[in-house]
């Protein structure tokens, strides 16, 4: 892919992108819409356990509210990185807020995780004091009603993915931030569902009605480690991707080896050295290199090889580079960090030169004094 063919591709990219800017955006859900209807939603129904827990005194529904209260407060928290993240670069913040969803998601992972321990722990304790469920139509009511808000929840990140893909030629993933938030709502229908399974079962299974029946005990326990399980499975492999990209790793889609040999493969590079790659955020990937080359300064031949290693890292989703051109004759303390290997073993060839000179001017001088 040359120069040309690179620019109407970015050319027919913008036309897209100004294209969809231009068409009516009615109906339309926003992430910013879909975030405050569902922080509305569960605020509603966290006031609703709170008050028929206190009126029925149900210790389970008014700790529960506050499991509630805690979905609010992360939902709070993606919303506020989604509008940090869409405020644009200044003069502190030359990339703009970009990772504030980033850091959105990995505070909602660790919510998640914390969740995870709470229910984990709840449910080994009752394995050693098993205790009978009580107001059992309550639970399934509470239950069923949880279940609705949050399958209505879930409907709503579903329009809004569709959307997101048909903007995109369907090649636009879920961003982190939204991951986190959906990875909640959908630990909270679980919940819900294993709500309504242990009530189901220890009101209709034989014997009916009795909640004492030792086996009935260990219901709501076994389902919750269950529950639990899933939601690690699920928010485990988030909480990696974000700590990766604030630790700026390499993306996990890459290798680095593989690259450098790419660039390796360039016309005259000789060396490729402090390499780094890493992510801005789960849509924009960042690199830049040092790249040795052969020979003198040639402004045309740089410039030809500049590009050729920008179109390479290009083609593997790399789309803002900076490439340092170092050449064979530079010198040693040229190096704005320790030098690689690959100088100290094979000096450059400038340096080569001095050397030698050295090295006969000091013969010179003792054939004279001879």
């Amino acid at each position: 892919m040359n120069t040309e063919q690179l620019q109407v591709q970015d050319a027919e990219t913008k036309a897209k992108a100004q294209n969809r800017r231009k068409s009516p955006t009615k109906c339309r859900l926003t992430k910013t819409v879909l975030l405050i209807i569902v922080i509305a939603l569960t605020s509603w129904f966290f006031l609703v356990e709170l008050i028929v827990g206190y009126l029925t005194k149900s210790n389970a529904l008014v700790a529960d509210s506050f499991h509630m209260l805690s979905d609010i407060i992360s939902l709070i928290i993606g919303l506020t990185a989604l509008r940090f993240s869409k405020k644009e670069s200044s003069k502190k913040n030359t990339f703009g807020w970009a990772r504030a969803e980033v850091l959105g998601s990995l505070i909602n992972a660790v919510f998640l995780l914390a969740l995870c321990f709470t229910i984990v722990v709840d449910s080994i304790s009752r394995f050693f004091k098993p205790e009978p469920l009580e107001k059992v139509e309550l639970m399934l009511g509470v239950g069923a009603g949880g279940l609705a808000l949050n399958l209505i929840s879930l409907l709503l990140f579903a329009i809004q993915a569709c959307q997101e893909k048909a903007d995109d030629s369907g090649k636009k993933e879920m961003n982190m931030n939204l991951q986190g938030v959906f990875l909640n709502a959908l630990g909270d229908s679980l919940g819900s569902v294993a709500v309504i399974i242990s009530g189901i079962l220890v009101k209709f299974a034989p014997p009916r009605d009795d909640t004492h029946a030792k086996w009935k005990l260990y219901i709501d326990p076994i389902l919750s480690l269950i529950i639990a399980t899933i939601i690690v499975s699920s928010t485990v492999p988030l909480l990696r991707k974000s700590s990766l990209i604030l630790l700026q790793g390499v993306p996990l889609s890459l290798n680095v080896d593989e690259l450098r040999n790419k660039i390796f493969s360039v016309n005259g590079v000789i060396d490729v050295h402090h390499f780094h790659v890493w992510s801005l955020n789960s849509e924009k990937m960042i690199a830049s290199a040092h790249v040795r080359l052969t020979g003198e300064k040639d402004e045309k031949r740089d410039w030809e090889t500049v590009e050729q290693v920008k179109r390479l890292l290009h083609r593997n989703n790399i789309h803002l580079t900076t490439i340092q051109l170092e050449h064979d004759d530079a010198s040693l303390d040229s190096c704005d960090e320790d030098c690689p290997e690959s100088l100290k073993k094979g000096k450059p060839s400038a340096s080569k030169f001095d050397m030698k000179k050295n090295e006969t001017q000091k013969d010179l001088e003792q054939f004279i004094t001879v």
